[in-house]
């Protein structure tokens, strides 16, 4: 892989970390400042880059040759992606375009409508969207990985189509929520299985979004809507659908934020997850300095954490760094070389 020079050790590494093979690891994705991968992520949803497959996939491309020659732990992954809140174009919705993506408006007044909701592979922006996962997989090939973009499923599917009022039909309208769940997971599981008719395996697993590898057919799940939530509620009406939905793929990796951790006992009711990244909100408590206090609920779970170089540094050297953990490391490292230096030591831990 051109962007990625040691691809061989790094899915080596991967592969003993989420599949649980060898505990007690320690590995680090280093961002680089100006090339983050959250910045990449904007910049690739901005509206003037995001009409046009080729302009979008470029724009990952310039990212990856900065850090072209970076011996981390992650894998440089295009994700070819309108953004977390286009997902309601796929059923019709009016769609505009903002900073960080496509934006589709509320097509439902409340969830009951979701019944008379269709979707079409062949036309409009659902046909888009598959046809950008297979321009993004051919042109990635022998450069880069490629990822499916992030799933919608269960209520973060009924947000998008419904908007915020969605919270009180978990109230008000549980049957109907559950019918949409069921809806809502045939939708995707059909989504993911379409891109990945373009894309390749590697090492018998997928690249995916936060740019790892994972093992088999694994998908990446998110509860990001949940976060509004008692754990009461999550465990009546999302659990069982999340597990469905993992069930249907075998394993699966479960992306969250800090201002969910109040979920994640339930969370690890989840059978067949490889791994959690909980990824930090500004507004919310970071997690490195809980860290111990979340493998407390998480057990042996390999984990994706954020940090910065200083906390990785010091907790490098004087031997504290909690391990079973890839340490996303977002703030600190002015160049590649400097980003080696410190995976030497990552790698020597």
């Amino acid at each position: 892989m051109h962007f990625k020079k040691n691809l061989p050790e790094t899915v080596a590494r991967n592969r003993d970390f989420w599949i649980g093979e060898a505990s007690g690891m320690v590995l680090a994705k280093i961002e680089i400042e100006g090339d983050s991968v959250l910045d990449m992520w904007v910049d690739a949803l901005s509206p003037q880059v995001i009409s046009d497959p080729d302009t979008m996939f470029q724009r990952y491309v310039r990212n990856f040759k900065a850090r072209e020659f970076l011996l981390d732990d992650a894998i440089p992954t295009a994700r070819p992606s309108f953004g977390s809140s286009a997902y309601g174009a796929f059923f019709g919705a009016d769609v505009q375009f903002g900073a960080t993506g496509a934006y589709a408006r509320p097509i439902l007044p409340d969830i009951r409508g979701f019944t008379e909701l269709r979707y079409d592979f062949t036309t409009g922006w659902l046909k888009r969207q598959i046809d950008t996962a297979r321009y993004f997989a051919e042109q990635a090939r022998g450069l880069c990985g490629v990822s499916i973009v992030e799933t919608m499923d269960n209520l973060n599917l009924a947000e998008n189509l419904v908007g915020s009022r969605i919270y009180l039909d978990l109230v008000d309208r549980p049957r109907e929520i559950l019918e949409f769940f069921d809806f809502a997971l045939d939708f995707n599981t059909r989504l993911i299985k379409a891109q990945r008719e373009h894309h390749d395996r590697h090492a018998g697993g997928y690249f995916d979004i936060h740019e790892i590898w994972v093992p088999g057919d694994t998908i990446w799940l998110s509860i990001d809507a949940w976060n509004l939530v008692s754990p009461e509620v999550f465990r009546r009406y999302a659990l069982h659908h999340i597990q469905t939905s993992i069930n249907s793929f075998g394993t699966a990796w479960l992306h969250m934020h800090n201002q969910g951790l109040h979920l994640l006992e339930d969370v690890m009711r989840l059978k067949n997850l490889v791994g959690i990244g909980i990824l930090d909100d500004p507004t919310e408590p970071r997690c490195f300095p809980r860290l111990r206090k979340i493998q407390e609920t998480t057990g042996g779970m390999p984990l994706q954490i954020n940090c910065t170089r200083q906390e990785l540094e010091k907790g490098l050297q004087e031997g504290s760094l909690p391990r079973n953990v890839m340490y996303w490391v977002d703030k600190g490292v002015r160049t590649v070389e400097e980003a080696n230096l410190i995976m030497k030591r990552v790698l020597e831990y």
